[in-house]
């Protein structure tokens, strides 16, 4: 009986000793409620119909050429952290707003003869600040408006690669990469749900509206094109002497991922 009793009390220690080992994840369960988390890392995405379409090229193509390709949707990604209390929270951030990118574009003249092959990328990169403004909330849910803005860099890369037609409707032209860079400010708005995930992980999905268009791009290497020689710095014209715009303004879809921090 006495051994018994030694065996059993040595289970009970050793149950024990478990518990304790498990830093308290049965005796001290981390309970989560929404209004009560205050800092969270995030990162996620959004997706939307793009505007670019071929304004961001069609200018600086060559007189008469049509390209067979344009851009159809602007991608995101963005990562940093929130700081939030039971009414509003600031979400410190950086944004990079990417339109699907241009390959194998054939550039063609009026009868349809093939003058160059065409790539096209394009992306900005966009430290922002947002407001969330809380709307309702429960113990593992809220719905929020959120009001964001920031500087966004963008930069391309056009790509021309002439054929024997396109080297004679263009003389003196060889194949070259435009390059250029440019600022603007971004303005964005959403109404977002998020909710708990599990233990402290949450998902934030959002629909949106961007308001972003650049328009004082710069080379940003030397360059002949169709056109004229340029150097590096000079502003970016269309042909017709405009300046080079991209419209990256539209709606979105967003769904970012937090991880929120505490005790």
């Amino acid at each position: 009986m006495e051994f018994l009793l030694k065996m059993k009390l040595t289970i009970v220690l050793q149950i024990l000793i478990g518990l304790i080992i498990l830093d308290g994840e049965i005796l001290w369960a981390r309970v989560f409620r929404m209004n009560n988390e205050t800092v969270a890392m995030y990162f996620g995405g959004s997706y939307g119909p793009s505007q670019l379409k071929q304004t961001h090229f069609e200018g600086t193509s060559g007189a008469g050429v049509t390209i067979d390709k344009s851009f159809l949707a602007n991608n995101s990604g963005e990562f940093g952290i929130l700081f939030r209390g039971a009414k509003m929270g600031l979400r410190f951030g950086v944004e990079s707003v990417m339109p699907t990118s241009i390959s194998k574009g054939i550039g063609s003249d009026v009868n349809g003869l093939k003058l160059y092959d065409f790539n096209s990328t394009i992306s900005t990169l966009i430290p922002k600040i947002t407001l969330e403004i809380n709307l309702k909330s429960g113990d593992s849910w809220r719905t929020f408006l959120a009001l964001g803005g920031g500087t966004a860099t963008a930069t391309y890369k056009n790509t021309y690669a002439l054929t024997t037609d396109g080297q004679s409707a263009f003389p003196g032209v060889a194949d070259f990469n435009e390059e250029g860079t440019g600022t603007a400010l971004l303005y964005d708005g959403a109404l977002s749900f998020e909710t708990l995930m599990n233990d402290t992980t949450t998902i934030a999905i959002s629909l949106g509206y961007r308001q972003l268009s650049v328009a004082g791009y710069k080379y940003k290497t030397d360059v002949v094109d169709f056109s004229h020689s340029h150097i590096a710095g000079d502003p970016v014209l269309n042909d017709d002497g405009t300046a080079k715009n991209s419209l990256y303004t539209g709606a979105y879809a967003s769904i970012l991922f937090r991880f929120y921090l505490g005790k």
